[in-house]
């Protein structure tokens, strides 16, 4: 009997023990519960927040549009810009000049000839500054991600709904405008990496940062590899590269929620400078024919400019054949 009273009393000991164990598993599982809906709790009033806020820009775009338009029905001038696409376009070329600063540190590095490179991409250009030839490579990489802006979905695909249902168009960039804007770009192509945007970057990488060019930065195409995979490499240069694809669609996700749409433009080589529509990337520089019937030339289009109806904002350009004045 004694054996046996000792024996249950152990088996009840370890019951208890289990039951002490179980009772600690089940309060710490509460706990996490309670942090699981307050975690719930706090994300779906962040999502009402920004759904608000959403909303909100999409009434304040609607009313910019309404009221951007006279009795007859023309656009207004300069002032008719939502200042928001104006920050956003500002954003695009303070991308793209930190990128093409990136592409000439790694020429640099990679002991390039940067007069010779400068060249190749607008032969023949008199620069007034040596330091000037950082903006050959600067439209360089603006004229390669900018092209296809024209299009709804820079030829990404065929698709016309911007034609077949141009309201709802609209309504898809500005929300694609306003989810994207605080996202980390490396974070959204890793969620989905096959998707527009992130198909948009693997053909602009591939056509932006051609093999040889890759080879000579890092010794090997292995970033080409993973992009021609569909994937997206992790590297310093890559994310540099996605924070500047993502400035120019942001840009164009808005410039196609306007109606009508935002429309971009260049300019020629050797065409007359115009102030109404072109700026000099460059302020302390003179002509250096003195000749008062000469004009300054167009070299190079070094930021791409805007128009919504009859407004503009000015494309940036460098003038050829000019003397710095100071």
């Amino acid at each position: 009997m004694v054996k046996k009273v000792q024996e249950l009393q152990s088996t009840l000991f370890q019951k208890e023990k289990m039951l002490e164990t179980c009772t600690m598993h089940i309060k710490s599982y509460q706990r996490e519960l309670e942090e699981k809906s307050a975690e719930i709790e706090n994300l779906q009033n962040s999502l009402g927040k920004v759904s608000a806020k959403r909303d909100k820009l999409e009434r304040h775009f609607r009313r910019l549009c309404r009221s951007a338009k006279s009795s007859n029905g023309l656009v207004l001038e300069l002032s008719a810009i939502p200042r928001l696409f104006e920050l956003i376009v500002e954003e695009a070329k303070e991308a793209a000049s930190s990128f093409a600063g990136l592409l000439i540190t790694s020429m640099q590095s990679a002991q390039w000839d940067l007069d010779a490179a400068a060249c190749s991409i607008e032969p023949g250009i008199i620069y007034a500054s040596p330091d000037h030839k950082r903006f050959a490579f600067e439209s360089y990489v603006c004229h390669r991600m900018f092209s296809g802006f024209e299009n709804e979905n820079f030829y990404i695909n065929g698709s016309l709904s911007s034609i077949m249902d141009p309201e709802k168009h609209r309504h898809e960039c500005l929300l694609q405008f306003e989810d994207m804007r605080s996202m980390d770009p490396l974070e959204l192509v890793s969620i989905t990496p096959d998707c527009l945007f992130g198909r948009f970057c693997h053909r602009k990488y591939l056509h932006l940062v051609h093999e040889k060019m890759e080879e000579c930065f890092f010794g090997h195409s292995q970033h080409r590899a993973q992009v021609l995979k569909g994937e997206h490499p992790r590297s310093r240069f890559y994310q540099s590269f996605l924070k500047f694809a993502k400035a120019v669609w942001l840009v164009h996700r808005l410039a196609f929620s306007f109606s009508p749409a935002v429309n971009i433009f260049q300019v020629r080589r050797n065409s007359e400078f115009h102030p109404d529509y072109m700026e000099s990337v460059v302020q302390k520089i003179k002509m250096r024919d003195d000749n008062p019937n000469s004009h300054p030339k167009v070299g190079l289009t070094v930021t791409p400019g805007f128009c919504v109806g009859k407004a503009v904002l000015k494309c940036q350009v460098y003038l050829d054949d000019m003397v710095a004045t100071e």
